[in-house]
């Protein structure tokens, strides 16, 4: 199969379907020296997603809290339109939270949730519906008394529209990204002020060779924000941009060339003073990569190019041990093509794949990446798969190293 074949292909399977993550965070770093690297000792489904109650298709990561894990699922629900859940780490607690009506609440909620610094309240989006032009929702969740508050529905033309990420907080002001819509019809980022809900455009994506149709969401690094997006630069294969609150200028810093990847749809995860993340096609074998991007300079180092077994990754990444974690959409030794967790080494360039999803009853196709929890002394992982389990409609799952 020629390269463009596989780009185009895998393109159009990432534009139908959709993809988005929560920001990326880093667990707490332990020194590795003299120590073996670790394995994987146990994987367990904790929940299987069953459509009408819980919900079905989760995509953006699940978001740890009080020991407990929060997130969306995409579909499903008792209105169809997603559902806001809760689990516990040892699967015995897992319910919903909230059923999104699809009118002024919204529709389709990809991004998981943000809980704001010191506070029991959470943040989300939706992708579609909320008002007329049907463009989403910013909403926010009381985690005890799990009352709903929509705090801005989306206008396409005016500001931006269908975001598929949670907003993350810098002091007291949230900041996220919509993907389509602004004033040149490729995503915007905006701000919205948690004690007034007032929302503000502060960058309109897509002119020139700007960043253009931004998936991922944000990360904060130094004090400036950080994401990619799907399109722009040079090429038109996607970016890495900086965005700075302070001035509200926006930079591409990164352009793809399709060698160093292509096309990410994943949020950036920021550690030791740089910058890592994933594209889900290009590199050497067209099957995407790992980078790393210094944010003083925007240079691109490949760290490692997906193809031999694992491929398309499609999730955040995090940092454990001196090692990156994450998740592929597709490949698997099991030959089953229903994607991997994987562990990539980049003192010593190792990837190991660690588990290889096999649809039913473990779950496929993960897309929200890994988080990190500390239960009862015992250091786990934790994700969803898009589909597969039990009911073909999705999992949680946890990982013991």
């Amino acid at each position: 199969m020629s390269r463009a074949t596989v780009v185009v292909t895998a393109c159009c399977s990432l534009m139908v379907a959709g993809c988005s993550q929560g920001p990326a965070t880093s667990p707490p770093m332990h020194s590795t020296q003299g120590a073996a690297a670790p394995m994987i000792t146990r994987y367990q489904v904790l929940n299987n997603f069953n459509g009408a109650d819980e919900g079905a298709y989760p995509t953006g990561s699940i978001t740890p809290w009080l020991k407990l894990l929060y997130g969306t699922a995409s579909d499903g629900g008792k209105y169809g339109f997603g559902v806001i859940f809760r689990a516990r780490p040892d699967g015995k607690d897992n319910y919903p939270l909230h059923y999104f009506d699809g009118k002024q609440e919204g529709c389709t909620p990809m991004g998981g949730v943000t809980f704001g610094y010191r506070s029991s309240v959470f943040y989300g989006t939706t992708k579609s519906c909320g008002n007329s032009t049907k463009g989403g929702t910013i909403w926010s969740e009381h985690a005890s008394s799990r009352n709903i508050e929509v705090l801005h529905a989306f206008d396409l033309a005016s500001d931006g529209g269908n975001p598929e990420s949670a907003p993350v907080q810098v002091g007291e002001t949230l900041y996220g990204t919509t993907r389509n819509g602004g004033a040149h019809g490729r995503g915007t980022l905006y701000s919205i002020d948690m004690k007034t809900s007032a929302f503000k455009v502060l960058h309109a994506f897509g002119a020139g060779t700007d960043a253009g149709y931004p998936v991922g969401g944000l990360v904060e690094l130094g004090g400036k924000l950080y994401g990619t997006s799907y399109i722009g630069g040079s090429l038109r294969l996607g970016t890495v941009y900086e965005f700075d609150p302070k001035n509200g200028t926006e930079k591409v810093l990164h352009e793809f060339n399709g060698d160093d990847g292509e096309r990410p749809t994943a949020p950036l995860l920021s550690w030791a003073g740089a910058l890592y993340g994933v594209t889900p096609i290009g590199g050497a074998r067209f099957a995407g990569t790992i980078f790393k991007i210094d944010p003083a300079n925007g240079n691109e180092t490949t760290l490692y190019n997906f193809g031999s077994d694992a491929f398309a990754p499609d999730g955040s990444l995090i940092m454990w041990k001196d090692a990156l974690y994450g998740t592929t959409r597709r490949g698997g030794k099991s030959g089953k093509d229903f994607g991997t967790i994987f562990r990539y080494t980049p003192g010593t360039n190792k990837f190991d794949e660690l588990y290889a999803f096999g649809g039913k009853p473990d779950g496929a196709h993960p897309r929200g990446g890994l988080v990190f929890l500390n239960v009862d002394r015992q250091d786990q992982f934790f994700g969803t798969t898009y589909d597969g389990g039990k009911e073909g409609l999705g999992t949680i799952f946890s990982m013991t190293p």
